[in-house]
C-alpha cells in the first residue's frame, strides 16, 4: 500500500513503529508536498499547487489511457477551516515536546491516594484517562500567531546560555516573578472550578507542571461543571448563531448590534446566513438589560455537575430579573410597615402567633439546608432553598398574613411584624449575597437600621442563627395548612369563584387542631372553618375535594353550615350555583364517556363470541380488560 508519513497522522504512526525512525523536516526526499501546498519530487508536476496538480495528473492519465475512473467515498469527512474555508491537511513540522510520563504518574498517585479529589466522582475517570496518556505534550504547535518558545538548541553540549533580551525570552509568556531563582511559596488556593471539557488541557497540565516545578499541587479539590448548551441541547457555536455573550445579558444589546458583530466575523456564505437567520428568529428585539445577578440566577437554577446543561439563558435571566423585582417590592413593603411603627424599629420580640414562630423556624431550617448543600458542593440546591424561602414562605405566605394589620393600622401587631421583618430580611440578604451580591448589598443598605453594619462583615462573622429555633412540628402542620389553602385556591379557579366569596369548609380527618390556624387560612384564602366535620348522612349537602399529598379531604358547604355542633340554615352564596353547574357538567361528561366505553365492550364481546381463532379471541379479551380499566375511575 502507499504510505505518506509526512502528510497523514496514521501513516506517521505506522512509519514510526515499523521504520523505527522519526521523519525529519529536512528530509525532503520523503515528502511530496511542501509547506506552501505545492508538489515536490514530482517530476513534471514540480511546483504545482496540489489542487491544480490533481487535475493535470488526471488529464495525463486520460491521455495515456491509464485512467480508471472515480470511485465515490461518502464516508470521508474533509476538514474545512471555519474562518477561511480552506481545506486543512496535516504536514510534518518540528515541534517542542515535554515528556509527561513521570509527571502524570505523580498526579495519578495523588488521585488514587485521595490527596486530590474530583467532583463529581464520575469525572475523575475523565481526568485519569488524560493522565494515563503516554504521548509527549506538544507545547509549540508552530502557528504563525502562536507563542514563541524561549528555548534554543545549543551547538555545544558542554555549556548553557542564559538569554536576556526581550525577543529571546518573551517575558509575557514565561516571566513569573523571580522564578526560578526565588522559591515559590505554596499558593493560598484549595479549590479549582472549571469545565469538564478542559480537564486535560487545563486541570491535568496545572497539576503536573506546578508539582514538577514547585513540589506541591496548586489545589486539592477540583469541581468540574458540565457543558453549557442552548435550550435545544446544541453546543454553542458562532456559526449556529446561538452563542450568548454574558455581557449582553448584563448590559443588554440590540438586535442590530448583534447582526453587526456577525458581519465583522470571518464567516462567509451559508454559515453566515444561517447564523443571521437564527439571531433574527431568537432575538427579534435584541436582549434586554438584566444585570449580573439575574445572570447568576439563570445559571444557579441548574445542576452544575450535570454533563450537559441545557439553558435558555435569556429567558431564565428574565426570570432572575423578576426575582430581583420581587425582592425590591418586599423591601418596599417592609418600609411601609416600618413607617407605621411608633418610634424606632427594635429587634423582634418573642411572639406566640403561629405565623411569626413559623417564619423564624423556616429561616433557621433554610439556613441549615443552605450550609449543608454548600458544604457538599451543590450550590444549585442551596440557592433553590434560599429562593423558595424568600419567594414562597416570606412573600407568598408571611407577608399576606400581615396585610390586614397594615391596612387597619394595627400598631400593636405592626410593632411585632416590623421587628420580625427587619431581622428576617437582614439575615436573608446576608445569605443571598453568596449568590446575588449586588442586589443583596443594595437592599441591605436600604433596610439596615445601623449605619455601621456591613453585609459582608456579617456574612463572614454570622455563622449560626442561635437566636432562632426550629419547630419541626409547627412546620409540618403549616405545610398541611398550606396544601389545604392551595386546594381551596384551585377550587376557586376551577369553579370561577370570586376571592370575595367566603367559603365554608370542613376538613376530614382532622389530624391536628386546624382552629389554631383559622386566622392564617382566613387571611390567605378567605375561608371559614366549620367546627364539625360533616356526617355521612349530610355529605350530600357538601362537596368533597382531596388535598394533594394527604389523606385529608376538605368539604365545601353548599346548603348548610355547622356552628357549635348544630345544623343551622346557611345563606346560599353565588358560588353554590356555580359549583353545582360545574359538577353537573362533569357528571354528564363522565356518563357520556362511560356509555361509549360500554358500547365498545359489547362490540368486543360479540366479536369474541363468534371468533374461532384463538389469537383473535385473546385480542378481544385484552381490549375488554383495557376498556374496563378506563371505566373504573369514572
Amino acid at each position: 500500500m502507499k504510505i505518506t508519513p509526512s502528510h497523514d497522522h496514521v501513516d506517521f504512526a505506522i512509519a514510526r513503529k515499523y521504520i523505527g525512525q522519526l521523519l525529519s523536516d529536512e528530509d525532503v526526499s520523503r515528502r511530496c508536498i511542501n509547506d506552501s501546498g505545492c508538489l515536490v519530487n514530482a517530476s513534471d508536476f514540480n511546483g504545482l499547487d496540489r489542487f491544480e496538480a490533481r487535475i493535470k495528473i488526471i488529464s495525463r492519465l486520460c491521455d495515456n489511457g491509464k485512467y480508471g475512473g472515480t470511485m465515490p467515498f461518502p464516508e470521508q469527512q474533509l476538514k474545512i477551516c471555519g474562518r477561511t474555508g480552506d481545506l486543512i491537511e496535516p504536514v510534518l513540522k518540528k515541534q517542542w515536546f515535554v515528556d509527561c510520563v513521570a509527571m502524570n504518574d505523580t498526579a495519578l498517585a495523588a488521585l488514587e491516594e485521595g490527596t486530590i479529589t474530583v467532583l463529581p466522582r464520575s469525572m475523575q475517570i475523565h481526568l485519569e484517562n488524560w493522565l494515563n496518556r503516554k504521548e509527549p505534550w506538544c507545547i509549540s504547535r508552530q502557528l504563525d500567531w502562536g507563542q514563541r518558545i524561549p528555548a534554543f538548541r545549543p551547538h555545544s553540549s558542554d555549556r548553557y546560555v542564559r538569554l536576556f533580551s526581550r525577543g529571546e525570552s518573551v517575558n509575557l509568556g514565561f516571566g513569573f516573578p523571580g522564578w526560578p531563582d526565588r522559591r515559590i511559596n505554596r499558593v493560598p488556593l484549595s479549590v479549582l472550578e472549571t469545565g469538564f471539557d478542559i480537564a486535560g488541557f487545563w486541570v491535568a497540565r496545572m497539576l503536573t507542571v506546578c508539582h514538577s516545578l514547585t513540589g506541591f499541587f496548586p489545589f486539592t479539590k477540583v469541581l468540574l461543571h458540565g457543558l453549557v448548551r442552548d435550550d435545544e441541547g446544541k453546543k454553542m457555536s458562532k456559526s449556529l448563531g446561538n452563542v450568548i455573550d454574558p455581557l449582553d445579558i448584563i448590559d443588554g444589546v440590540s438586535s442590530q448590534t448583534m447582526l453587526q458583530r456577525l458581519d465583522e466575523n470571518a464567516f462567509q456564505g451559508v454559515e453566515k446566513r444561517k447564523a443571521a437567520i437564527s439571531l433574527k428568529a431568537r432575538f427579534p428585539e435584541g436582549i434586554r438589560r438584566c444585570g449580573p445577578d439575574a445572570l447568576r440566577f439563570a445559571l444557579l437554577r441548574h445542576d452544575a455537575s450535570a454533563t450537559d446543561i441545557n439553558i435558555d439563558i435569556v429567558q431564565e435571566a428574565s426570570e432572575g430579573l423578576r426575582f430581583c423585582n420581587k425582592l425590591w417590592n418586599l423591601c418596599n413593603y417592609a418600609g411601609d410597615v416600618w413607617d407605621n411603627v411608633e418610634g424606632e424599629v427594635v429587634e423582634a420580640a418573642s411572639s406566640d402567633r403561629i405565623e411569626d414562630r413559623w417564619i423564624k423556624s423556616r429561616l433557621k431550617s433554610t439556613f441549615l439546608v443552605l450550609m449543608e448543600k454548600m458544604g457538599s458542593d451543590r450550590p444549585h440546591l442551596a440557592f433553590a432553598a434560599m429562593y423558595k424561602f424568600l419567594w414562597n414562605d416570606l412573600c407568598d405566605v408571611y407577608l399576606e398574613t400581615t396585610k390586614k394589620a397594615l391596612w387597619a393600622k394595627d400598631r400593636e401587631r405592626l410593632n411585632v411584624v416590623a421587628g420580625i421583618l427587619h431581622e428576617v430580611l437582614e439575615k436573608s440578604l446576608v445569605r443571598l449575597s453568596i449568590f446575588m451580591p449586588f442586589v443583596s448589598e443594595y437592599l441591605f443598605d436600604r433596610i439596615k437600621r445601623k449605619k455601621e453594619r456591613n453585609l459582608y462583615d456579617l456574612c463572614l462573622t454570622e455563622k449560626t442563627m442561635d437566636a432562632f429555633t426550629i419547630d419541626n412540628e409547627l412546620e409540618k402542620e403549616m405545610h398541611s395548612v398550606l396544601e389545604i389553602i392551595k386546594t381551596v385556591r384551585s377550587l376557586r379557579v376551577l369553579f370561577q369563584l370570586s376571592r370575595r366569596d367566603t367559603l365554608q369548609v370542613a376538613c376530614q380527618p382532622d389530624a391536628f387542631d386546624l382552629k389554631r390556624f383559622q386566622h392564617v387560612i382566613q387571611d390567605l384564602c378567605n375561608v371559614t372553618l366549620l367546627s364539625t366535620v360533616p356526617k355521612i348522612s349530610s355529605c350530600g349537602r357538601f362537596v368533597p375535594f382531596p388535598v394533594h399529598g394527604y389523606s385529608t379531604k376538605i368539604f365545601v358547604a353548599l346548603e348548610v353550615a355547622f356552628a357549635d355542633g348544630c345544623l343551622m340554615p346557611c345563606v346560599r352564596g353565588d358560588y353554590e350555583a356555580q359549583i353545582k353547574e360545574k359538577l353537573n357538567n362533569q357528571l354528564q361528561s363522565a356518563q357520556s364517556r362511560k356509555d361509549q366505553f360500554l358500547c365498545r365492550i359489547k362490540k368486543h364481546e360479540m366479536l369474541a363470541k363468534n371468533c374461532e381463532r384463538k389469537d383473535l379471541l385473546d385480542k378481544h379479551e385484552r381490549r375488554i380488560t383495557q376498556v374496563f380499566q378506563k371505566i373504573l375511575p369514572l
